[in-house]
């Protein structure tokens, strides 16, 4: 167990209550405050849970401090998934692109550099994804309003079929000549996001927001 009188001081400090601002939280006088964390008295146990409630945080963690992280094994495939993705997105950008674009100058073919970009457009959605699990292992970030999440959902999933269509166009228009006129217009509306680092990014992050569900945090 925790020093409880450190432990209270240490628990105001951090969030930046004085000693009367507790006290009035906690319904006692601001000498009662300054007592507990002079040792001069303990707070019993209904007070300690006041306490707590004053600073949002359950008994345990008052008690004996906050609970050691424990990372579960979804969260550690989910970010392992995310990593991986992002790592291969790194590879192709700095590595293989190069080439790519070499080889696409010398044999005046550009299929193969195409199908780089692609690759790099589709993983780099795993950019935020994996910056958020990672953060989440410590504070869990959740949208928690079904509608904001719906919103997100449908938002990126509109993204993601536009971004599909416009890869889908391209290679259709590579591998089978021209395209009717209709497909063109379409194609060119949709340039911006197939062809957008950022929004393809920016795209993954709202779909995991709008995926992932309010859950309680792991003690």
């Amino acid at each position: 167990m925790k020093d409880i009188s450190k432990r209270i001081k240490e628990l105001r400090q951090q969030h930046g209550m004085t000693q009367e601002e507790l006290a009035e939280r906690v319904y006692v006088t601001r000498q009662a405050v300054s007592n507990w964390e002079n040792k001069k008295t303990r707070p019993d146990l209904e007070m300690l849970e006041s306490i707590s409630n004053a600073f949002q945080i359950d008994m345990m963690e008052l008690l004996y401090g906050p609970p050691a992280l424990k990372v579960t094994k979804k969260q550690l495939l989910k970010i392992g998934l995310f990593a991986v993705g992002t790592v291969i997105c790194l590879l192709l950008w700095v590595v293989i692109l190069p080439i790519a674009e070499k080889a696409a100058k010398q044999n005046y073919t550009m299929s193969m550099l195409l199908f780089v970009h692609m690759c790099i457009r589709i993983l780099s959605a795993c950019f935020l994804p994996l910056l958020l699990s990672v953060i989440s292992l410590k504070e869990n970030i959740v949208i928690k309003s079904p509608q904001i999440r719906r919103i997100c959902l449908v938002a990126g999933g509109v993204a993601t079929v536009l971004f599909a269509l416009y890869w889908v166009l391209l290679w259709g228009t590579i591998l089978f000549g021209k395209t009717p006129n209709i497909f063109q217009s379409i194609f060119y509306t949709l340039t911006p996001i197939g062809t957008s680092q950022n929004i393809t990014v920016l795209m993954g992050g709202v779909l995991y927001l709008g995926i992932k569900n309010p859950q309680p945090k792991q003690k």
